[in-house]
């Protein structure tokens, strides 16, 4: 009796040996299942990460160039109504003179009181036409 307890003991504890290793291996076996699969997710992280930068550096560069775009857009506009705004100062400084002008030569014995420098001052284009002092 004693010999059967110890040898059914014994095949027991083979067993019991044999399912802790086949334990240690499972448990093995998932841990670097779980390593890989960590690794595969952060590969897959790293990837959305670097198409996102690449995006991102697309968005950057489209906008670098349409800022350029906008930037010499803005500048032709102001330049062009810097333009029109000095072109409209004259025109308004012309037809002030020559309202003044026909002002003058409409009456006559106003043009004789003026005083030439004064009108010579003013209205210089009179010089150009050949007004005189007499």
């Amino acid at each position: 009796m004693a010999n059967r307890t110890n040898g059914s003991v014994g095949a027991d504890n083979d067993e019991l040996r044999r399912m802790i290793e086949t334990s240690n291996n499972l448990t093995l076996d998932k841990q670097e299942l779980r390593a890989k699969t960590l690794e595969f997710k952060i590969y897959e992280q790293t990837f959305k990460v670097d198409k996102a930068l690449e995006l991102a550096q697309e968005s950057i560069d489209k906008n670098t160039v349409l800022a350029k775009r906008v930037e010499q857009w803005i500048n032709n506009i102001v330049s062009t109504s810097g333009m029109l705004g000095q072109d409209r100062l004259l025109v308004h400084q012309n037809a002030a003179q020559v309202e003044a002008l026909q002002q003058i030569f409409l009456d006559g014995n106003r043009l004789k009181s003026l005083n030439y420098e004064h009108l010579k001052k003013t209205f210089p284009a009179l010089v150009k036409i050949g007004l005189s002092e007499n």
